[in-house]
């Protein structure tokens, strides 16, 4: 059974090291917007997007253009079709009101994103990975060791974007 993963990021540098983390998670499709008005258009598809999949979870940054994350959450709470999708608010901020905030608006968790590289990976490879198992409804699986950032570069495929990820399985 797929995991669908949706990543609404606007940072070309931060969703580089989101695939990083994701190439860890076998099984798991990933669709990327960058802001917020892309992710809802995807989440209510809105064409070209009305064949995207409902996602598993939503990896959220706070800051974005447009829409922001904030915005994007507190709509998603009151739609009574995506409401029940889980957000894991992954952000730079280590601001305590935007946590809190976040949290209001119906964040499953506010994690704010590591600055080192390898942390920041392992972040995002532990976020998802633990969503898949509860999907699954399998035990925890041992830690993932850690992979060189090189080695990930090399073998890593490139993750899709928008509908094209998230083909309905229906």
């Amino acid at each position: 059974m797929p995991f669908h993963l949706l990543v609404v990021e606007d940072s070309t540098a931060d969703t580089r090291l989101i695939r990083l983390g994701v190439a860890r998670c076998p099984g798991c499709t990933t669709a990327f917007a960058e802001d917020g008005d892309i992710a809802l258009a995807i989440l209510r598809r809105v064409p070209p997007y009305d064949h995207a999949a409902r996602p598993d979870l939503i990896l959220l940054d706070i800051n974005l253009p447009r829409l922001d994350g904030h915005e994007l959450l507190a709509l998603l709470r009151a739609d009574p079709d995506l409401g029940s999708i889980p957000v894991v608010v992954f952000s730079g901020s280590p601001n305590l009101a935007d946590q809190a905030r976040a949290k209001a608006n119906g964040a499953f968790a506010f994690v704010v994103k590591p600055g080192a590289l390898e942390p920041f990976v392992d972040a995002v490879a532990a976020i998802v990975l633990g969503w898949m198992e509860k999907k699954a409804g399998t035990s925890p699986a041992p830690p993932i060791a850690p992979t060189g950032i090189e080695g990930l570069l090399e073998s890593g495929g490139e993750a899709q974007r928008g509908a094209d990820a998230f083909p309905d399985s229906n």
